[in-house]
């Protein structure tokens, strides 16, 4: 399995209205591909996936699932092309247009019949560009609008160094029976490197820092974060999740010279 690391947050309490992380990248995402062995399509970046709505019988225990973040390499399905470094922003259970608002730049991304059935279901996602690399990032997800239908969610990107900042686009979460469709408690970050076959004992290093991870309009901060790994390249371990000093910060660090600290299913206190 690529996702070589997942974070699971917890805000202590069931649900969140909005979301919002500062993140450092300390050097830039491995790749492109380059004469190594270490030969790399794409990083995903995904910074909090969750499942709404998993009670409900219609959805067979998989709620409504939804992931964003950004990508090195972002591929546009209606032009058939890579567009180099971007944001995504997917949700699943609909393909339908009406949930979905495009904004400057952006562009919608709507399933084949061959990826409904690759996927288990239908989906539906926006696209944007955004250059990202070695830097410092602030990245949300919140509330735009709400209508009779549901709360329309924008994902955003700001480059904290020169200001610039990007929307994803809005996707519709629907209201379903009077229940809002609110951000789930304890969602996970994880990165997905393709192809899936290369090994993190060979990856170059890669450090990002995530600090002033904040809900509810900066109001509720995470108070902890749970460390877990995709052990199926043990030995190797070439991974590791650990507190940034004393500041409640958060490092996440792969590839080369990398030496576990952190042992799987360790629950991290971040500073309130």
């Amino acid at each position: 399995m690529p996702t070589f690391h997942r974070i699971t947050w917890d805000f202590g309490v069931p649900e969140i209205t909005d979301l919002q992380m500062d993140v450092t990248v300390h050097n830039d995402p491995p790749g492109p591909p380059g004469t190594s062995a270490f030969q790399i399509a794409t990083v995903f970046f995904q910074l909090y996936d969750f499942r709404i709505f998993t009670d409900l019988p219609q959805f067979h225990g998989r709620g409504i699932y939804s992931y964003h973040g950004p990508q090195t390499n972002v591929f546009d399905a209606n032009q058939r092309r890579w567009c180099g470094q971007g944001l995504l922003f997917s949700r699943f259970e609909s393909s339908n247009p009406s949930d979905v608002k495009v904004v400057s730049g952006c562009w919608a991304e709507f399933p084949s019949p061959q990826q409904i059935q690759a996927e288990g279901g239908q989906f539906l996602g926006v696209r944007n560009s955004l250059t990202w690399g070695k830097g410092a990032y602030r990245f949300s997800l919140s509330p735009e609008k709400e209508d009779s239908a549901g709360i329309w969610y924008d994902f955003k990107g700001r480059d904290l160094g020169t200001g610039n900042s990007v929307s994803c686009g809005l996707l519709r979460f629907p209201t379903i029976n009077g229940r809002r469709p609110l951000i789930p408690n304890s969602g996970s970050t994880w990165i997905e490197i393709t192809p899936h076959h290369l090994l993190l004992a060979d990856c170059p290093f890669w450090h990002v820092t995530f600090d002033s991870v904040l809900a509810n309009n900066g109001t509720i901060p995470a108070k902890t974060a749970t460390a877990n790994y995709a052990d199926d390249q043990a030995p190797a371990q070439n991974s590791d999740i650990s507190l940034a000093g004393m500041s409640g910060a958060l490092d996440f660090r792969i590839g080369q010279g990398v030496v576990r600290a952190t042992p799987k299913g360790t629950v991290l206190s971040l500073k309130l």
